[in-house]
């Protein structure tokens, strides 16, 4: 794993582009940087239009949850991207305690159920009503950056992964 802060471009044995970052929860200011970086990093190798920003919308909405849910200001959040034939895959990675656990076991249950853009307007409606926790993201990153979502929980080792069809660019 690499340290917070780091950035490790294209690991050892990667033959497609990839990068793994490690940040710490106590820097926001990374979101914003890591959003950008990653639309820098994957524009090259697609002409297809608006992916960037929906990659950046993700990666933006998985790490602002990760670093908000953390189980400490000390436990570093993990996220890493790669091509993969013809799909982007970015994994946001971070320790979480047990009660966050579950409400994220339980939201991911209600983001999957159903349609997209239905389960999407469902949980506007529900924000309404939710005071200052909106918990639009997970439901924002199915919808309106069209990217499956996976998730895996190991002991209080949360990742979330977002995958996205990325054509490749014609002719290279």
């Amino acid at each position: 794993m690499t340290k917070p802060g780091s950035l490790l471009l294209a690991a050892e044995g990667e033959s497609k582009p990839s990068f793994d970052v490690s940040l710490s929860p106590r820097w926001w200011g990374g979101v914003s940087l890591l959003r950008t970086f990653t639309g820098a990093f994957f524009a090259p190798f697609s002409d297809s239009p608006g992916l960037t920003s929906k990659v950046e919308l993700a990666v933006h909405e998985l790490l602002e949850n990760a670093i908000k849910y953390a189980c400490s200001l000390d436990s570093p959040v993990r996220c890493r991207g790669k091509i993969a034939g013809d799909r982007i895959m970015l994994q946001v990675e971070n320790r979480a305690l047990e009660a966050n656990i579950k409400t994220l076991r339980d939201e991911f249950r209600l983001v999957l159920a159903g349609d997209p853009l239905e389960v999407y307007l469902r949980m506007m409606e529900r924000s309404l009503f939710n005071g200052d926790k909106s918990q639009l993201g997970l439901a924002r990153v199915r919808y309106e950056a069209d990217a499956a979502l996976q998730l895996r929980v190991v002991k209080n080792r949360v990742t979330i992964q977002a995958t996205f069809e990325w054509p490749a660019r014609q002719g290279g």
